[in-house]
C-alpha cells in the first residue's frame, strides 16, 4: 500500500499513457494509408538529405526535421503501414505526459492530470496522433514549448531559455510557417517582460540570438517551399481550399467534437452534421462546454501566464485567419495543431479549478462518455482508400514488356514508389504538383507557354476555353509526337491510367466562373481526354479498358495497317 501511494502519480499517469497508446495504435491498425501518408513514406524514402530536401522543395512542400527522423526509422524498421504509423503513435502517446507536466506547473497536479485525461481521449489529437505525417510530433513540440514558457515565467533562468530556443527551433525545423507561432510567443511574452520585468530584457535578446543561429541553415528551404506553394497557374495562394466564414465554425467543433475529426473535418463534414443522430450531443455539446470552461478560466486574474498562453496561441491562428483571407493560406483545422496544446490546457485547467470537486469530475466524465462512447460505436466509419495502392496493383497484373510506355496524369511520383518495372517509361505529368507550383516546364507540355497568365480573371477564361475546347492543343500534340511517339515500337504498348477521380464538366458557377475546387480534377480530366485524341490521331486504338474503383486504365496499340 505503501508503495502504490508513493507511486500513485506516476501509476495513474502510465494507465493514461497505455490507454491512450491503445486509442492510437488501435485507429493506426484499422485503416489504409491516406494519399497524404504515402507522400510522406515516399519523401521520407529519399536519399538524405539531398533527395528528401528536393522532394519536400518541389513536391511535398514540408519542413524537415520529421522526415529526416522518419528516413532513419524506415530503415530501422521498414516501410509497412503500421511502422510508419506507429512514429506518430509514439509521439501523440508522448503528449499525455507532456500534458499533465503542463499542467502541473501551471497551476495544480490535478489540473495536469485533467489536462492529460483530455489529451488521452480527445479525438482531434488521436486523428493526428495515429496519422503518418508530422502532426502528432508539431502536437509534442507545441506542449514542451509551452512547459518551457511556463518555467521561464516562474523562474527565468538560462538553462530553460535554452532549452526553449532548441524546442521552438525544431517547431521550425518541424513545420513551415513554425515560425509564426514561435515568433508570436516571442512577442507576447518578451513584450510583457518588457513592461513588467525589464531585467529579464537580456534573457530573450540572448534567445533570440540563439533562434537565428538554429534557424539559419533551414531559411533558404523555407523560402523556396513558401516561393513554390505561391505561384500556382489559376489563383494566387491555396486555391484548392478557399476560404469561408464556416471554416471558423469547422475548426472551434473539431476541436472538442468527437465526431468530427472521424471524417478529416472539411465543410462538407459540416454539411452533413445534421443529418447525423445526436449530432448536438456529439458536436456543440463538448464545443460550447470547452469555451465556456476556458472563458471563465481566463478571466481570473490570477491566472496571467495562462492568458499569456492564450493570447500567443489565437494570434498564431489570427495570422492564419488573415493569410487565408488573403488567399495564402488554407484555414483548416490540422493547421492549427501548434496552438491546440495552449487550449485543451486550458480546458483542462479550467476543470480542475472549479472550486467543488465534483462538479469537475463530472465535466471530465461528460467528455470521456462522448469521446469513448462514439470511438466504441462509431470508429468503423468507412472512409474511401487512396487511389494510388490499388491503381499500382491493378498496374502489375498487366504484365509490361520492354519499350511499353505508362502515362499518369497526376500522382506517378508516388505510383512510382510501389510500382517502377524496369525497362519501362512511365511518364507522370504530376498535375497535383504542378498546380501547386506553376512549373512551367511541365505546362508547357500541354499547352503555349501564352495561354498561361498570372492574372486571375485573364486566366479563368483561357482555362474555361481550354476545358471547354474538343480538340487537343497544340502543345500536347507535339509533345507526344516528338516525345513519346518517336522511334516508338510497333509491337509495344501505350497504357493511359486515367486517375482522375471526378468528372470534369460542372466547373463553373451560375455565374460562369470556373469554381476552384473543381477546376484541378477538370482539368485532369480533360488532359486524359486530350491524350486519348493524340493517340487516336496518330492510328493507336484501344484494346482494353479496366475499371477500378478510382478510375480506369486504357491500353493502346499502333494498327498494323499504319506501318
Amino acid at each position: 500500500m505503501s508503495f502504490l501511494k508513493k507511486y500513485q502519480t506516476h501509476i495513474v499517469l502510465f494507465c493514461l499513457m497505455v490507454f491512450g497508446f491503445w486509442l492510437r495504435f488501435r485507429l493506426a491498425c484499422a485503416e489504409d494509408l491516406a494519399t497524404d501518408e504515402i507522400a510522406t513514406l515516399v519523401t521520407a524514402s529519399q536519399s538524405f538529405p539531398e533527395g528528401i530536401i528536393k522532394a519536400l522543395v518541389t513536391k511535398n512542400f514540408h519542413a524537415p526535421l520529421y522526415y529526416f527522423l522518419l528516413h532513419f526509422w524506415i530503415l530501422l524498421f521498414g516501410d509497412s503501414a503500421i511502422s510508419l504509423r506507429m512514429v506518430p503513435v509514439i509521439f501523440g502517446t508522448l503528449c499525455i505526459p507532456a500534458a499533465y507536466a503542463c499542467g502541473k506547473e501551471l497551476f495544480s497536479k490535478f489540473a495536469g492530470f485533467s489536462a492529460a485525461i483530455l489529451v488521452t481521449i480527445n479525438s482531434f489529437m488521436i486523428s493526428y496522433s495515429h496519422f503518418g505525417k508530422f502532426y502528432a510530433l508539431l502536437e509534442l513540440l507545441g506542449f514542451l514549448s509551452v512547459y518551457l514558457i511556463i518555467k521561464i515565467s516562474k523562474d527565468p533562468q538560462k538553462k530553460y531559455f535554452a532549452w526553449l530556443s532548441a524546442v521552438n527551433a525544431c517547431i521550425i525545423y518541424t513545420y513551415v510557417i513554425g515560425f509564426v507561432f514561435v515568433g508570436m510567443q516571442f512577442l507576447v511574452f518578451a513584450g510583457y517582460d518588457f513592461i513588467r520585468r525589464k531585467d529579464n530584457l537580456r534573457h530573450w535578446l540572448r534567445y533570440a540570438c540563439w533562434m537565428i543561429l538554429l534557424t539559419m541553415p533551414i531559411i533558404p528551404m523555407m523560402w523556396m517551399v513558401i516561393k513554390n506553394t505561391q505561384n500556382p497557374i489559376l489563383v494566387k495562394g491555396f486555391w484548392w481550399y478557399e476560404y469561408e466564414s464556416e471554416h471558423i465554425i469547422n475548426v472551434l467543433m473539431t476541436w472538442f467534437s468527437p465526431a468530427v475529426p472521424f471524417i478529416f473535418a472539411n465543410t462538407e463534414a459540416v454539411k452533413v452534421l445534421p443529418e447525423i443522430k445526436w449530432s448536438l450531443i456529439l458536436n456543440v455539446l463538448p464545443t460550447a462546454l470547452s469555451g465556456i470552461i476556458i472563458y471563465i478560466t481566463a478571466r481570473k486574474r490570477e491566472n496571467i501566464i495562462l492568458r499569456l498562453l492564450l493570447l500567443t496561441a489565437f494570434g498564431f491562428i489570427f495570422c492564419e485567419w488573415i493569410a487565408a483571407l488573403s488567399g495564402r493560406f488554407a484555414f483548416m483545422p490540422r493547421y492549427t495543431l501548434l496552438a491546440f496544446p495552449v487550449i485543451i490546457l486550458s480546458a483542462g485547467a479550467g476543470i480542475a479549478l472549479f472550486k467543488k470537486s465534483v462538479f469537475s469530475y463530472s465535466v471530465l466524465s461528460v467528455f470521456f462518455v462522448l469521446n469513448i462512447g462514439y470511438f466504441l460505436i462509431f470508429s468503423n466509419i468507412s472512409r474511401p482508400n487512396n487511389g494510388i495502392l490499388p491503381l499500382a496493383e491493378l498496374l502489375t497484373t498487366l504484365q509490361f514488356h520492354k519499350g511499353d510506355k505508362i502515362i499518369l496524369p497526376m500522382r506517378g511520383y508516388l505510383i512510382n514508389y510501389f510500382y517502377n518495372p524496369k525497362d519501362i517509361d512511365l511518364i507522370s505529368f504530376d498535375l497535383n504538383y504542378v498546380f501547386k507550383t506553376g512549373d512551367p516546364q511541365i505546362l508547357s507540355k500541354m499547352y503555349g507557354a501564352q495561354d498561361v497568365d498570372e492574372e486571375k480573371a485573364t486566366a479563368q477564361q483561357k482555362f474555361k476555353r481550354y476545358l471547354n475546347s474538343k480538340e487537343p492543343t497544340e502543345a500536347i500534340s507535339n509533345y507526344f509526337t516528338q516525345s513519346i511517339l518517336k522511334d516508338f515500337n510497333p509491337d509495344s504498348r501505350i497504357v493511359l491510367a486515367n486517375n482522375c477521380q471526378r468528372n470534369f464538366f460542372a466547373v463553373t458557377d451560375k455565374n460562369g466562373n470556373i469554381n476552384n475546387r473543381a477546376f484541378f480534377n477538370a482539368f485532369c480530366s480533360k488532359l486524359t481526354l486530350d491524350i486519348n485524341s493524340v493517340l487516336k490521331q496518330n492510328s493507336f486504338r484501344m484494346v482494353s479498358n479496366r475499371y477500378y474503383p478510382f478510375g480506369n486504365i486504357l491500353v493502346y496499340k499502333l494498327e498494323k495497317k499504319s506501318l
